[in-house]
């Protein structure tokens, strides 16, 4: 019986999620164009109870082509030292900002991307930071869209209103 309880305990520890989560994911703007501003992620976490203030969370962002082949790490780092547990479940929120350009800073043609985001909380050690805890990934779509060219824009143009009197007094007379 001791033994049937030690494996439900394993089996059962074996299948928890990570207690650092992603909760949410937003992207904006939307639809993206590259060149303009950049794509800001946010990215909702929730992290384990008892923290040091030694602790950092590293939100990290892999954006790819539908070909698999990836184009961009994004990531940022923050110091846990000012999140307070005070009730035992905290909640933090972070950007990642993508300025549409692919690992050979072009600007990445329109079409379907996908990214994949992962969360991973680290201690400070006196070496390279020491990974503890990371989160299951959270996977979406991103849509980027055609950069506006200049055909586009010149219908707009022609709702300037003319600033000299002259020229509307001719057209009227003209036509």
């Amino acid at each position: 019986a001791l033994v049937d309880g030690v494996a439900a305990k394993r089996k059962k520890r074996r299948y928890s999620p990570p207690p650092l989560k992603i909760l949410d994911i937003s992207t904006s703007p939307m639809p993206f164009i590259p060149g303009d501003k950049p794509l800001v992620i946010t990215v909702n976490v929730a992290l384990p109870k008892n923290l040091s203030g030694m602790d950092l969370l590293e939100v990290s962002s892999m954006i790819s082509f539908p070909s698999k082949r990836s184009i961009r790490f994004l990531y940022n780092r923050l110091s846990l030292g000012e999140v307070v547990n005070s009730n035992g479940e905290s909640k933090i929120s972070t950007t990642l900002l993508w300025d549409g350009k692919d690992q050979t800073k072009q600007l990445v043609s329109p079409g379907t991307y996908r990214y994949e985001v992962r969360a991973k909380l680290m201690t400070n050690s006196d070496g390279p930071p020491l990974t503890k805890i990371v989160s299951l990934r959270a996977r979406g779509k991103l849509e980027v869209s055609e950069p506006e060219s200049l055909g586009s824009r010149e219908p707009n143009l022609e709702h300037v209103p003319l600033t000299s009197g002259q020229n509307l007094a001719e057209d009227a007379v003209g036509g």
